[in-house]
């Protein structure tokens, strides 16, 4: 799939939910180059990247020594 294949299918995802929300989705196409693509519905941008520091905080404390 392509990048706009995924965004596409990312925006439906949040969409079909029917809640306020964001995703990030990282992937690896079929090159081997890992790609990021995000995804907001009915959020306001300052309330995902709250959301998004929150979680790479939380994996780093699980993750690295």
């Amino acid at each position: 799939m392509d990048d706009a294949q995924i965004q596409r299918l990312c925006n439906e995802f949040l969409s079909n939910l029917g809640v306020s929300g964001f995703i990030v989705f990282g992937r690896q196409d079929e090159g081997n180059q890992w790609k990021v693509t995000y995804s907001l519905h009915d959020m306001p941008v300052k309330t995902a990247v709250r959301g998004i520091l929150s979680t790479v905080d939380q994996l780093v404390q699980q993750n690295l020594p």
